[in-house]
């Protein structure tokens, strides 16, 4: 494993790796093949990528990661669309939620059903911010899924950002808008125990810390 090299050149784990150029894979090459020719940037390739930075979040080696193309062929983080505006998509707006939501210290923790290498259609991780966590969560399935929350603390629900599809093969491009994209306020103090996640979906809930619990 790298992070074993990485400690036996260095004597310390001080060297960070950086994956650069990801993205999930189109099917086929031909410009004229329809979805098989844009499925990187599909509800379904947003969903890819998005697990795909889950699952890195795993490795503390792992420090940064960047996406494979701005716009080019297949690939595409944001786009001029018809009306002369440019415009994310699916993808772009992926990278706009991790940086707003994931970027810091991962807390360690456990959900049901998603291990390392093994398929899942539900997963989670969490992120420590100034007041409180960051939970990201992706379903790949075509069904909502509940998740059930057990914290040290006690947390209530702030905000909540999603990208969303009513189907996997959905697109946010040029003359097309499939894709759900919001950050929606909330105005509760109640304690936050679950949280239903709409099928073919990626949300970040972002969690402030309540009085009482442990660190």
């Amino acid at each position: 494993e790298i992070s074993y090299d990485i400690q036996s050149m260095m004597g310390s784990d001080r060297v960070k790796v950086y994956t650069s150029e990801h993205a999930a894979n189109r099917i086929s090459s031909k410009a004229d093949a329809g979805y098989d020719y844009v499925v990187p940037h599909t509800m379904l390739g947003t969903l890819n990528s998005a697990e795909f930075f889950l699952r890195m979040m795993w490795y503390p080696m792992i420090d940064s990661s960047t996406y494979h193309s701005t716009h080019s062929s297949s690939w595409c983080i944001g786009y001029r669309d018809e009306d002369g505006v440019m415009k994310p998509s699916g993808i772009g707006s992926l990278l706009r939620l991790f940086l707003d939501n994931g970027v810091g210290n991962v807390v360690e923790s456990q959900f049901s059903g998603f291990e390392k290498l093994r398929k899942a259609n539900v997963m989670g991780q969490a992120v420590k911010s100034e007041d409180g966590l960051n939970v990201i969560l992706v379903n790949n399935s075509d069904k909502a899924n509940t998740v059930e929350f057990t914290f040290n603390n006690r947390y209530s629900l702030e905000e909540y950002s999603y990208i969303q599809a009513d189907d996997y093969k959905a697109d946010n491009y040029i003359g097309t808008k499939g894709i759900n994209v919001d950050t929606v306020k909330v105005e509760s103090t109640d304690e936050i125990t679950s949280y239903k996640m709409p099928k073919y979906s990626v949300t970040a809930l972002k969690l402030k810390k309540m009085e009482g619990g442990s660190e």
